[in-house]
């Protein structure tokens, strides 16, 4: 697995994607810290009005339904125990490991970078990131309209997270990706 900065003192765990009930991200994740689990809940900062009228700034999940837990593999059933747990997102071989090195990406991006969620890119123009606290990261730059928009996704997840950052600090290096072949005929 790779690794990355923060998201690397796992050891021989390795970080998961658990689905969440409903709004329960931020306590799942206090649960699974309350059991020595390291938990990651990515979050942007946002205004919302509350009932009596007052505009408060909140924490609101980035991927909501989604809690990124560092976790052994002994480990999982104690997890899905835990209220508010739905499941690990799994692939064809079991629960989905995640890049440490991603998750580190978007940590970055979210404490210097203005971020939102995105739609997860197969295809277009692979840029690097060559200036900046995400130096050295590849993302994809959306066709159209962007400006300097650079798209950074977790494979295995379908989930990814636009980026606003300044033209200088990126460089289309590389051929454009094009959408992977699924096997599937998409005409029937």
């Amino acid at each position: 697995m790779c690794g990355g900065d923060l998201f690397t003192g796992c050891g021989t765990a390795k970080w998961h994607a658990i689905y969440t009930s409903s709004r329960q991200e931020k306590s799942v994740a206090a649960r699974l810290q309350a059991q020595g689990i390291e938990a990651y809940v990515p979050c942007l900062r946002a205004a919302r009005q509350r009932k009596n009228g007052v505009n408060v700034i909140v924490d609101v999940p980035l991927f909501p339904g989604y809690v990124f837990a560092c976790i052994e593999r002994a480990t999982r059933v104690r997890v899905l125990r835990l209220p508010g747990v739905v499941g690990f997102v799994e692939g064809l071989d079991g629960p989905v490991e995640v890049c440490g090195k991603q998750l580190e990406a978007v940590r970055l991006s979210l404490d210097e970078y203005e971020v939102a969620p995105h739609a997860y890119l197969e295809a277009g123009r692979v840029a690097n990131v060559i200036r900046g606290p995400l130096a050295g990261r590849k993302g994809i730059v959306p066709a159209g309209p962007s400006g300097a928009s650079v798209v950074f996704n977790l494979d295995g997840l379908g989930l990814a997270i636009a980026v606003s950052v300044n033209p200088g600090e990126i460089e289309s290096v590389e051929r454009p990706m094009m959408p992977r072949y699924t096997g599937r005929d998409s005409g029937h």
